[in-house]
């Protein structure tokens, strides 16, 4: 039996060809979802399978359909193909000119199919923009080819040329020697173009598929040297890596984990990480890392854990979760640091801030008794011990500093300079004790008769001094009688007694009886010396003029 091959069957052959094609396409895209350009390629080759078949049934269908939008496609075809090898080479940016260009030679098909009807015309407008798109894919390959070296994209570029240069060889040769009318006839030159055409359709479509086929080969490489090294760098990391499942099982540990821990990588497989625990860390802690890992954020904190052999350790962790492809939470993993040394180091740090605070506050309390000690000690100085007025020594400071300033301000100031009457004779009677408990009594009715600016010292033995600032003589005299007459009215208790006690009193005042504290003084005790010749238990005032009432 003779088998005839014609025109309409090459082209039937095409379509289900690009059409069997299609369908591999969508299976490899399946298996690799990075598939860069996949959805230009596929309308490419689903246009060529429609242009083939519109083409193979022209003489059943309209002449608009089978010639005008055939040729449309065909030339889509190319601009697909073009935009799929740019996505392959990287370059995302869509030519909207090359999508606008069969839409604007569509009313030239058009013209040359029904107004003015050109088969050589019609092939002419087909074949020059198919040539300039081939040679702008064939320039793609090869700038790519350029920046990654790749032979399938060097052959695909140089078998491009070669297909531009028969096609333009084609429509020169179609320009001396027309074919007969008609696509379907059984040209020989007809046949072997279309024979040709399929056969650039299955190299092509077959060479596109292995660039991505070497891509995927060398990203897979890329791969196994990115994870061997990453193996690497995990196995011989100076951190503990941990690597669980959603349990806290562990499925994995590197080398170091095992150091630090004492378990070995096969007693790790399956274990948990409570086996971990020390017992001194709150639960609270560990309910914490749960939620928050659980809730897809890492956690960072310190942990303390234990080896195998019992003893403890203290580690810097982040845990963080791993998510697969769904973006579901798949796995943890923890990297742990270990800290220990650093934590012994602060609790010696803390001891020794514990132990210096603690030796500053013996410190302080030592240097506080010094300052009391000390300010008793001046106090001491300053007073009588036994009682407890001022001295001698601070009286002299004193009236000096008053003095100045009575002076500048020109204020009057009044001394009274009291002795005990017949003080020997308590001593000699009852003895030094109840003549203690007398100065005592009179210092006593001294400070409470005074004022805050008056001073009130033990002048010597039996003698008190009382300054009074800012009182003129009338005025002292009168507080002195006052004290003179308290004075005679006080009992003192010794023991069993009630003993009686007066006093002379001298009275001198300034600037009426000296300029100094010394001439005052020495007036105050003239005048003590009249009161003591005139019989005792008196006031004298060394201004014997009448002062008046």
């Amino acid at each position: 039996m003779e088998i005839t091959l014609d025109v309409r069957t090459l082209l039937l052959s095409l379509a289900l060809m690009n059409l069997s094609l299609f369908f591999v396409l969508l299976i490899f895209r399946s298996a690799q979802k990075t598939y860069p350009g996949y959805i230009y390629w596929v309308a490419s080759i689903l246009c060529i399978s429609i242009t083939f078949s519109l083409l193979a049934t022209q003489d059943v269908l309209p002449t608009f359909l089978s010639s005008v939008i055939g040729n449309v496609l065909a030339i889509f075809v190319s601009v697909f193909r073009l935009e799929a090898i740019k996505r392959f080479a990287g370059n995302n940016r869509l030519s909207v000119f090359n999508f606008l260009l069969p839409l604007f030679l569509l009313p030239l098909f058009y013209y040359f199919s029904f107004e003015r009807p050109s088969t050589f015309m019609i092939n002419f407008i087909f074949t020059v923009p198919t040539v300039v798109l081939m040679l702008q894919v064939a320039w793609v390959l090869h700038r790519s080819h350029v920046e990654s070296p790749n032979a399938a994209s060097r052959v695909l570029s140089v078998f491009l040329l070669v297909f531009s240069f028969l096609t333009s060889a084609r429509l020169l040769i179609w320009a001396v020697a027309p074919l007969s009318e008609g696509v379907l006839h059984n040209a020989t030159l007809n046949v072997l173009s279309n024979i040709a055409l399929m056969f650039f359709a299955m190299v092509f479509t077959i060479g596109f598929i292995l660039l991505h086929s070497q891509r995927m080969h060398n990203e897979v490489l890329n791969l196994n040297v990115q994870l061997s090294q990453l193996h690497q760098a995990i196995e011989q990391s100076p951190s503990s890596i941990v690597i669980t499942d959603l349990t806290g099982q562990i499925e994995y540990v590197n080398p170091y984990f095992s150091e630090l821990t004492g378990y070995s990588q096969q007693e790790t497989t399956g274990m948990h990480t409570k086996a971990l625990k020390s017992g001194e860390m709150s639960p609270a802690i560990y309910d914490e890392i749960w939620h928050t890992i659980k809730a897809g954020r890492p956690w960072r904190g310190e942990l303390c854990n234990k080896r195998k052999d019992g003893s403890l350790y203290w580690e810097f962790t982040v845990i963080a979760p791993i998510r697969d492809e769904n973006d579901q939470i798949a796995n943890y993993i923890a990297f742990k640091e270990d800290v220990t040394e650093r934590k012994i180091a602060e609790e010696r740090l803390q001891q020794s801030e514990r132990k210096l605070r603690s030796l500053n506050q013996e410190l302080q309390q030592r240097l506080d008794e010094i300052t009391h000690l000390k300010a008793e000690l001046q106090e001491q100085a300053i007073r009588d011990p036994l009682t407890g007025l001022h001295n001698r020594r601070y009286l002299f400071e004193f009236l000096q500093r008053e003095f100045g300033l009575m002076k500048r301000k020109q204020r009057e100031i009044s001394i009274l300079l009291l002795d005990l009457d017949h003080f020997k004779n308590i001593n000699d009677t009852y003895g030094h004790g109840a003549g203690d408990v007398v100065l005592q009594e009179t210092a006593r009715l001294l400070q409470s008769i005074t004022r805050e600016t008056d001073l009130a010292c033990r002048y010597g033995g039996e003698e008190f001094l009382l300054l009074l600032p800012d009182m003129d003589c009338a005025t002292a005299l009168k507080r002195a009688e006052f004290l003179r007459k308290s004075l005679q009215e006080m009992s003192v208790q010794y023991n069993d007694l009630s003993l009686n006690v007066t006093a002379s009193i001298g009275l001198a005042s300034h600037p009426a009886d000296g300029k100094d504290h010394p001439d005052i003084i020495q007036k105050a005790d003239e005048a003590l010396y009249v009161a003591k010749r005139q019989g005792r238990n008196r006031v004298e005032i060394y201004n014997f003029a009448d002062i008046g009432e």
